[in-house]
Formats: structure tokens, C-alpha cells, sequence
């Protein structure tokens, strides 16, 4: 492989916001361009990246090539480029190096660090329509999710008709409703024939937000049965970069391996409320149409005012997120130490 970035700006942000979830990948290269995909340690998101070659001032790949990279490693190459600077990186002749030049005003460095055999399990999560889909600003989705973690540990969203709703577990009287008049740019589709509720990891969230710099848009799609899906398409058509986050309930934390090759299956995370009967359902449908609704069994949006509600299935619905969930989200994230390079 052999590829010059004229401006390697965008690229160490790239790496940057790999490096929040994943130490170690595998990169395939092939002649139209780039791609990864991995699992973080802890199993609970996926993410997948592609750059196509139109993105590189120059780019050669004769072959189908996969190399294994330690990215914090790339990383701390990049940490001192900037966009005036030309950045040239191609792999030897043996493919045991990935060498990284780095050219300003007539000066240059040249960087190499050692490729790694990694032994990666490809996941093959199935493509499937959302049931809704949120794309905003990529600044306003910071905002949420900054807003969100100071209200709690996980969000539950609920999906009805074309309605969004984002509480979190610690504060019950906090409630978000996003809909077309929540930021400028802000667009929600739903196909939902039926109410559900999903929950998810805000700590999780919170790593995503490092890829905002490389999007002016992000997408959210959302499925009862599947990983939550948070999309940054490149400027220019020239990639994106996709994470996968796998939902929680009360007594399980689901994982990506259970999504694994898994068409055929469908998983249960969160319902309405199992024993919601159809007078109830009618109920909560005509609040929506008078935009006072009820939700997670307590909580009224009244025209953007929130208050306590109570009702019959209060009480379960608190227990949505509650601390044995969270306990089980908790999973270690350890960075480990920059692999060592060599000097040309």
C-alpha cells in the first residue's frame, strides 16, 4: 500500500475517535480504498469504517492486503501534524512495517511502527430498515448527550408513532423530546406501529461524540430488536464511520456477539408495557395527538413542561435501568501503553 494525504488533519481525527474504543485493528486495503471493523474489549460496541480512495491525493493497493496496526501507535505519529503538512504512508516490502512520512516546507520525518498479526472475528450484523431514524447537527448531538450523562448513567428511549422520547435512570422528572422543532436541522422519521422502549449505555454515548468533528450530521437509528446504529458520514462522500451499541435491560446486558449472524432471530430488549391493554394504548395515542403524553409510566411532557405522573406500572418502569443494569455496563476500558517505534 501506498497512499499521500494532503491534509492528514481529518485523518488523525479519524484516529482519534477509533482509538476512544479500540486499541488494536485490523485494516484491509484493496484498490477502492480503506475499511476496519471492531470490537471493543468489552463487547458492547462494534464500529465500522470505511475511506474510499477518492479521499487521497494519491492511493495504490494492488492486492487485497489486511494488516494489523496498534492505533494508539498511529496516533501519537500524528499528534504533530497539521494542515500545511503532506503525510505519505505505505507499508515495506515485507509487510512487517507501516512507515509514515511526514513532509512540511522541504523538511521531512519519517515514522514506522510494527504491523501485528491479529486473529479478529469478522461480525456479520445484519442490514436492516430502523424503525426510527434522528439525523441532527453534529453539534447539537454533543449537547444532548453532555445534557443526558449529567441526568443519569443510561438513557431510555421510547419510540411511538413519530415521537421520540429520552429519559435517563436517575432522574425521573427529566425528559427529553426530540421532534423537528428541537434544534435547527433536527429531522425524525419512525415507522412504529407499536410503542417500545430500548436502553443504552450514556458512557458509551459520551466515546461516540469523538467522531462529531469529522460530520456536520450524525444519524441515529433505532430498533427494539437491534444495536443502537450512530452514523457520521465524511465530507465528500469520501466514507463514514459507523458505531454499533448494544442495548441493556434490567437483568441482561446484551452484547454485539449476540447479534452475530443472527438474521433469523429477534430479541425482546424492552417492552411498552406488557400488560397494557387496549383501552390504555387508545388512551396514550389520543395524548399524543394533544401533545400531553405518558411515558415510562410516569412521566407527562405537557408542550415541553415535564411533572410526575402516577399510574399503575410506575413502579416497574423505574426499575428499567437500575443498579445491577448498571453494574453490568461497567466494563473495564484500559489503554494500553504506545507500542514502540522506530526512528529513520
Amino acid at each position: 500500500m501506498n497512499a499521500i494525504i494532503s491534509n492528514p488533519v481529518f485523518f488523525k481525527k479519524i484516529i482519534d475517535a477509533l482509538c476512544i474504543l479500540i486499541e488494536r485493528v485490523n485494516i484491509q486495503c484493496d484498490e477502492t480504498g480503506l475499511s476496519l471493523q471492531a470490537i471493543d474489549d468489552s463487547q458492547l460496541s462494534l464500529i465500522s469504517m470505511y475511506i474510499n480512495r477518492n479521499y487521497f491525493e494519491s492511493f495504490e493497493c494492488s492486492s487485497n492486503t489486511v494488516f494489523g496496526v496498534q492505533l494508539q501507535s498511529i496516533q501519537q505519529i500524528l499528534k504533530c501534524v497539521n494542515k500545511t503538512m503532506t503525510l505519505k504512508i505505505r507499508t515495506n516490502d515485507k509487510k512487517t512495517k507501516l512507515k509514515f512520512d511526514i513532509e512540511n516546507s522541504g523538511k521531512s520525518i519519517s515514522v514506522s511502527t510494527q504491523l501485528i498479526d491479529l486473529e479478529t472475528e469478522k461480525f456479520n450484523i445484519p442490514i436492516i430498515e430502523p424503525t426510527a431514524s434522528i439525523t441532527m447537527p453534529t453539534t447539537e448531538f454533543r449537547k444532548l448527550v453532555s445534557t443526558l450523562n449529567q441526568n443519569g448513567d443510561m438513557v431510555n428511549i421510547t419510540v411511538y408513532k413519530n415521537n421520540v422520547f429520552l429519559s435517563t435512570d436517575k432522574n425521573p422528572n427529566f425528559t427529553i423530546k426530540l421532534d423537528s422543532t428541537y434544534s435547527k436541522g433536527t429531522f425524525i422519521t419512525s415507522n412504529a406501529k407499536e410503542p417500545f422502549d430500548i436502553c443504552f449505555s450514556l458512557r458509551y454515548l459520551s466515546f461516540f461524540t469523538k467522531a462529531c468533528p469529522l460530520s456536520e450530521k450524525v444519524t441515529i437509528e433505532i430498533n427494539k430488536n437491534f444495536p443502537l446504529i450512530v452514523k457520521f458520514d465524511f465530507p465528500l462522500e469520501v466514507g463514514q464511520l459507523k458505531y454499533f451499541l448494544a442495548p441493556v435491560t434490567n437483568d441482561q446486558q446484551f452484547l454485539m456477539s449476540d447479534y452475530n449472524q443472527k438474521e433469523q432471530e429477534s430479541f425482546e430488549l424492552f417492552h411498552f408495557n406488557n400488560s397494557m391493554d387496549s383501552e390504555k394504548v387508545n388512551n396514550c395515542e389520543k395524548s399524543i395527538e394533544n401533545d400531553d403524553v405518558l411515558i415510562n409510566g410516569g412521566v407527562l411532557i405537557n408542550n415541553g413542561a415535564v411533572g410526575c405522573a402516577q399510574s399503575e406500572n410506575q413502579q416497574a418502569k423505574d426499575s428499567t435501568c437500575d443498579d445491577s443494569t448498571k453494574e453490568l455496563i461497567e466494563a473495564s476500558f484500559k489503554i494500553i501503553g504506545w507500542t514502540q517505534m522506530d526512528i529513520q
